[in-house]
C-alpha cells in the first residue's frame, strides 16, 4: 500500500479525517450566545406562535354619540325637573310652618282665617334665628301660606302689617288690597271651575256604567 493511503487510513482510523485543523493561536472555540428567556426560534421579527387555549382580549367598541335633543325636548327635561323638585319642597312644607307656627303662633296661625299681614322684610328677620332648614325651603313655605284664601282676605281687608314680635311695621297700601281681592277672585273662580270638572267627570262616568248620578 502506498505510504499517502497508510497516512489517510491512520487518520480515519483515528476519526480525524474530514476535520479542519484548529490553529493554535486561535484558542478554544466560543460557546454560541445563550437565548433570551421567551425568545421564539424562528425569523426575525416573526410573530410567536398562538399558544393552544389561549384567548384574545377584547377590543373596546367604539362608543356611540350621544343623541343631541331637541329644544322641545330640552325644555320638558327643564320642566321635569323642576317639577320634581317643587314637589319636594312641597313635601317639607308642613313640617315648616309646624315649626313656625309653634315660635310665632300670632304671625303663623294654622287657622289661616286669623293671619294678619306681615311687615316687609319679614323673610330676612326668619334668616336671622338661624332655623335649621335652608333659606330655599324657607322661602317656598311663606309663598305657600301666603297664597292661602285667609292671607290674602287679610291683605285686601287692609290695616296694619306685623313684624315676629307684634310690633306694626308699616300698613297695606291701596294697591295691595286691590292685589288681593284679585287673587281672591282668581282663586274663587279656579276652584268653581275645578268643581264643575269634577261634576262633569262624575255624570261622565255615571252614564258609562248605565247608573243614575247621585245628586
Amino acid at each position: 500500500m502506498p505510504k499517502r493511503n497508510r497516512h489517510r487510513e491512520q487518520l480515519k482510523a483515528q476519526g480525524r479525517l474530514g476535520v479542519k485543523p484548529v490553529s493554535p493561536s486561535a484558542g478554544p472555540a466560543k460557546p454560541p450566545p445563550p437565548r433570551a428567556q421567551g425568545a421564539t426560534v424562528g425569523a426575525p421579527g416573526a410573530r410567536p406562535p398562538k399558544t393552544e387555549g389561549a384567548q384574545e382580549a377584547p377590543k373596546a367598541r367604539p362608543r356611540s354619540p350621544t343623541p343631541r335633543l331637541s329644544p322641545e325636548a330640552r325644555a320638558l327635561k327643564h320642566r321635569l325637573r323642576r317639577l320634581r323638585h317643587e314637589a319636594h319642597l312641597k313635601a317639607k312644607v308642613p313640617s315648616v310652618l309646624e315649626v313656625l307656627s309653634s315660635r310665632w303662633p300670632q304671625v303663623f296661625p294654622e287657622d289661616t282665617t286669623k293671619a294678619r299681614p306681615w311687615a316687609v322684610g319679614l323673610f330676612k328677620e326668619l334668616v336671622k334665628e338661624n332655623l335649621e332648614f335652608s333659606r330655599i325651603l324657607l322661602r317656598e313655605t311663606l309663598k305657600r301660606y301666603s297664597k292661602t284664601v285667609g292671607y290674602q282676605s287679610a291683605l285686601a281687608a287692609g290695616g296694619p302689617r306685623y313684624d315676629l314680635k307684634g310690633v306694626v311695621q308699616g300698613e297695606v297700601t291701596a294697591e295691595q288690597m286691590a292685589q288681593a281681592a284679585g287673587r281672591l277672585q282668581q282663586i274663587k273662580e279656579k276652584a268653581e271651575r275645578q268643581k264643575a270638572e269634577k261634576e262633569k267627570a262624575r255624570q261622565e262616568a255615571a252614564a258609562a256604567t248605565g247608573e243614575a248620578p247621585k245628586a
